[in-house]
């Protein structure tokens, strides 16, 4: 467990100090308040309120984050659909953008590596299209569920707005930064190939996780017992949480070897090695869960508008962390995979 843990608070020691790094957690809220800034802005040029509503840190964040508004109950034309495209792919160009600007050139001012820059070009482009690409799926296929008869298909809402949010997962801006940190530290070892691999391995955990919750996709409708969902719901949370865990012993290798059977061979070497990483994962949870419990507390005791701003702060720590230390633990596996193999090379040298 020592070791293990020293090369966890040594990896992250050694990349709170990259600037350009710490500012690519927040590239979301950074991007956000500087829409806000643009909106405010222009609503004192033109004397316009609704200008500063519109253009707004709500707006990028919605725009961002959100789907398009399916179901619906009423039919929403073509003018409406093609509006939101354009806000959904100019946030989600952006993001990109920045994330490859900090990700991609920065690191490599002073030492340039063009080989670095135009795999993270390429695959921000890959990204951006794909994205793009299931948002269309997802306005189809949603656009099923726009009637009356809604309500009496709520598990089938459920079971295909759970599987469509699993399938973003693997091309989302949390993709992109692991790609980028792995390239970093693989060096030319790192191809278009590693890529795929990693978006590859991206969605068979994700298609795994999407079959965990499905029990509690199923029995979230009212006609179960409290007990009955909160027992289900518990266990989905924790076979995820096994699974997301177990799934950082192989992200490292999956890039990094060319055979898929040698990789999961290397990371179950790791989880055999150091199975202390599970405590680091586990404190690592525990701890985004307990920045993430005063935003409840803000919600029912603060007054508007403060409420809403403290909410907003905390959420961007809290998944500044989280990719933070999502980030640590890739960097802490690449560690500890160079050790095992300094190790099998000194046992077969003796």
């Amino acid at each position: 467990m020592q070791r293990v843990w020293t090369v966890f608070k040594e990896s992250a020691s050694e990349w709170a100090k990259k600037w350009w790094f710490i500012l690519s957690l927040f590239t979301v809220p950074i991007l956000g308040l500087l829409t806000s800034s643009v909106g405010f802005t222009l609503a004192r040029l033109e004397n316009s309120e609704r200008l500063r509503e519109t253009i707004s840190y709500m707006w990028f964040t919605n725009a961002y984050n959100g789907h398009f508004p399916y179901p619906s109950t009423t039919q929403l034309n073509l003018k409406q659909i093609a509006l939101w495209f354009l806000q959904k792919s100019i946030a989600l160009f952006l993001v990109f953008l920045v994330l490859y600007f900090l990700l991609g050139v920065v690191p490599t001012l002073s030492n340039p590596d063009p080989r670095h820059r135009s795999l993270l070009l390429k695959t921000g482009i890959v990204l951006f299209v794909a994205h793009i690409l299931l948002e269309v799926v997802y306005v189809m296929i949603m656009k099923r569920f726009n009637s009356p008869t809604l309500s009496g298909n709520l598990k089938a809402l459920e079971l295909t707005a759970n599987l469509l949010e699993h399938l973003f997962n693997p091309v989302s801006m949390v993709t992109f930064m692991s790609i980028g940190v792995i390239s970093l530290l693989l060096g030319k070892g790192f191809t278009g190939k590693s890529a795929a691999r990693v978006v590859a391995w991206g969605y068979i955990v994700s298609l795994a996780l999407f079959v965990v919750s499905i029990p509690s996709n199923l029995v979230a409708n009212p006609e179960f017992q409290p007990f009955t969902r909160g027992t289900l719901t518990f266990l989905a949370v924790v076979l995820a949480s096994t699974l997301t865990m177990l799934s950082y012993y192989f992200r490292v290798p999956i890039a990094r070897e060319d055979s898929v059977r040698k990789a999961i061979k290397e990371g179950f070497e790791l989880m055999k090695r150091y199975p202390e990483f599970v405590w680091i994962f586990l404190a690592v949870f525990g701890a985004s869960v307990v920045i993430g419990i005063p935003s409840v507390y803000v919600t029912y005791h603060i007054p508007a508008p403060w409420n809403q701003m403290i909410s907003q702060t905390l959420s961007a720590v809290s998944g500044g962390f989280q990719y933070f230390a999502g980030a640590i633990m890739l960097v802490t596996t690449y560690k500890l995979i160079i050790d095992m193999d300094i190790v099998d090379d000194m046992a077969m040298h003796r």
